[in-house]
């Protein structure tokens, strides 16, 4: 399958389309009016005289404008770990075997009509794979059974094409994914029943290259400008300008440095572009630049690359973040000689006029 722009825009939309965005207004009311009590004065024989009235010219006020509150818009969290397996699978002529569980990890965010705030997933949240279906495009997709203990979510058979499952309670579930090689990139959502609030995360999974595969000398340069060599896919949350969030999805292209020697890390998310949900209309977006360190810690079973993000370049329109947001990133190595590399990312803009902003999502790059 290609990285495509749907991967997360799909789930994002079912997400959001769960919700009851509420709003109400308040009516004023009527002022007491001013009474003055009239006096009989004294009855004299004043002599005559010509009085002229004053004239007094009241100009009416305006009234203030109705202010709009602010939403509530907060950090996705803290990325953690790109999740590895290490059964010896792939994508494209080896598909893991049937039952594989394949762990989920990545930011994920709680949302309402007017906030956006960090939802721990756990440890132990998994995609089991059940196989694959043939959609009616003749696309091969892949099915699974999602298992989010945090959420005491459990459901079965969820096409990874963004097909909404309906669970036996009324509560509705999606994901999306694509995948290169030896990594996967997606999407998940869950909207329990009653609505009001949905759950929304992202994930970068695959088939992990082994510790003693990782180079320690030498450097590489990732490449991910859309199709078969991966990208940038991602969400971002705005205020309105209404009193409620407003949401959107992100794509753009990526280059990442490794230089196993020094164990640093450098890279760029570039010609992003943001669409807002509901529309086909793409406006250019800011470039995110990452800088951090290879961990090779023993304790660990793969070795791992993170630290954080920012802006570098700025963005048009009410999407864009300004200068001063910054994030975090965290990636793995995957295939059998470290051929790809996936990111979960994030992006936070807490100073936003109107309740700050937020973005996260996932990135897939091939060594060139």
């Amino acid at each position: 399958m290609e990285t495509s722009r749907t991967t997360l825009r799909l789930a994002s939309s079912v997400c959001l389309l769960a919700l009851a965005a509420c709003s109400s207004g308040g009516g004023g009311g009527s002022a007491n009016p001013v009474t003055t009590a009239a006096t009989t004065p004294a009855v004299t024989t004043p002599a005559p005289t010509t009085t002229t009235p004053t004239t007094t010219t009241t100009t009416p006020s305006t009234p203030a404008a109705p202010s709009v509150p602010d939403v509530a818009i907060g950090s996705p969290g803290n990325p953690g770990t790109a999740a590895q397996t290490f059964p010896v699978y792939n994508f494209i002529n080896n598909l893991p075997t049937v039952g594989t569980n394949i762990p989920i990890g990545g930011p994920a965010v709680k949302i309402t009509s007017t906030s956006v705030a960090a939802q721990a997933i756990g440890n132990n949240a998994t995609a089991t794979f059940r196989g694959t279906v043939t959609a009616a495009n003749g696309q091969i997709v892949p099915v699974f059974d999602i298992n989010i203990p945090a959420l005491s979510l459990t459901a079965s058979n969820v096409r990874g094409d963004g097909t909404t499952v309906t669970l036996g309670d009324g509560g509705k579930v999606a994901a999306s994914v694509a995948t290169l090689v030896y990594t996967l990139l997606g999407a998940w959502s869950f909207s329990p029943a009653g609505g009001g609030t949905a759950y929304l995360g992202t994930t970068v999974t695959g088939q992990g290259t082994p510790y003693a595969n990782v180079p320690t000398t030498g450097s590489a340069t990732y490449v991910g400008n859309g199709g078969a060599t991966g990208g940038v896919q991602g969400v971002y949350f705005i205020p309105s300008g209404t009193g409620v969030v407003a949401a959107g999805t992100l794509a753009g292209s990526a280059t990442v440095t490794t230089n196993f020697a020094t164990s640093t890390v450098s890279g760029s998310m570039t010609n992003m572009v943001s669409t807002p949900n509901g529309s086909n209309t793409s406006t250019p977006w800011n470039s995110i630049s990452m800088t951090g360190s290879i961990n090779r810690a023993p304790s660990v079973p793969a070795v791992s690359f993170g630290d954080t993000t920012a802006t570098s370049s700025a963005g048009v329109g009410s999407a864009a973040f300004s200068s001063a947001a910054t994030g975090n990133f965290a990636g793995g190595f995957y295939g059998p000689n470290a051929e790809e590399i996936g990111v979960s990312w994030t992006l936070i803009d807490p100073t936003a006029a109107g309740g700050g902003k937020t973005a996260f999502g996932v990135l897939g790059a091939t060594k060139q």
